[in-house]
């Protein structure tokens, strides 16, 4: 009938060990006149010394509990919400004392607190808009910041906040990763993809659809040559509609290979790998089919055998001591006879 507790752990009438001490059970009292699931405790004990006379039963004891819990942890939310105004009224109050003048200078981290500071403060800093603007066409904007300036500044940061559009729209890799940013900081729920594949093998579009249950948003269709580009581009379109911004312009995505530009394959690429897979996709056929074999020659050192499947080809990278430089080299030749068949 004890109140069983661990720091931190909310209380309960389980009987919980402690994984430090590796104890089956484990109690945390401290004074009565301190908390009162301690007084709890222990007119339990002594109701039990007296011949079982407890003070309370199990559902009033798992009642007070309950209660107890919810306090603790509208506590610690009020406790946590003062601790993240006073950080960011101190950022604020930096930047306009000019401690952070030199922004070029810091690091990631550190400007994603200016940059949370400003927008959250509500106050436009030109300084950090030049800053973050740098950052982005290096590519060096965190996500945070894009996050930040797209989804919760003002308008005061509209024209940031479309230079941000613009980046998501040239680089559409990231928007899934600005909206699971948008989920752990804004509280986004994750969103809710409904594909439909049309054409045949050879000429196949992805058209599909998104939506999210907060904010309430509901964007497309779009066409797509592949599925994982049209999740992107949705985003991409959601955050558009969230802001009040006209849809972004895609280059137009056609059935059929015949309405498509012809994609550039760069034989000398650092990354062939990706460069062939990103072929497949524009084109609409099959992924690249890798399958690795282990041989052992004379030196009685492993040596890999990478085969790749693309594009009607099959062609086998060199013996190699890396698994991975074979699969570079077999991804390289699958590519280098694309080539030249066209």
């Amino acid at each position: 009938f004890a109140v069983f507790v661990l720091r931190n752990v909310p209380l309960g009438l389980d009987l919980e060990g402690h994984y430090g001490l590796n104890l089956p059970a484990y109690l945390h009292g401290t004074s009565p006149t301190r908390r009162f699931a301690d007084l709890v405790t222990q007119r339990q004990i002594i109701g039990y010394l007296n011949g079982g006379n407890f003070a309370y039963t199990n559902d009033e004891v798992h009642e007070m509990c309950e209660r107890i819990n919810a306090i603790i942890a509208k506590k610690a939310q009020e406790e946590s919400e003062v601790a993240v105004t006073r950080a960011n009224k101190s950022d604020a109050k930096s930047i306009d004392k000019g401690r952070l003048s030199r922004l070029s200078r810091l690091s990631v981290k550190e400007f994603e607190r200016v940059v949370k500071a400003s927008v959250c403060g509500g106050s436009h800093k030109p300084d950090v808009a030049m800053e973050f603007l740098r950052r982005l066409e290096r590519d060096e904007a965190s996500l945070v910041d894009m996050y930040y300036l797209l989804l919760e500044s003002g308008e005061p940061w509209v024209e940031t906040r479309k230079s941000v559009l613009s980046h998501l729209v040239e680089h559409p890799n990231k928007a899934t990763e600005v909206a699971n940013v948008a989920g752990q900081l804004g509280g986004w729920s994750e969103p809710k993809f409904f594909i439909q594949q049309k054409g045949e093998r050879d000429s196949l579009v992805h058209e599909s659809t998104i939506k999210f249950d907060k904010p309430k948003l509901a964007i497309g269709p779009i066409r797509a040559s592949s599925k994982r580009l049209a999740k992107r581009m949705l985003i991409v379109e959601a955050f558009a509609e969230y802001i009040c911004e006209p849809k972004p312009q895609w280059p137009k995505m056609d059935a059929g290979p015949p309405d498509r530009a012809p994609r550039k394959l760069d034989v000398d690429s650092i990354n062939p790998i990706g460069e062939l897979m990103e072929y497949c996709q524009f084109v609409g056929i099959s992924l690249p089919q890798y399958k690795s074999d282990r041989y052992v020659f004379d030196d009685h050192k492993p040596k890999f055998v990478v085969s790749c499947k693309a594009a009607g080809l099959h062609v086998k990278s060199s013996p190699s001591d890396s698994k991975k430089q074979a699969k570079k080299e077999s991804a390289r030749r699958a590519i280098q006879l694309i080539l030249e068949r066209t």
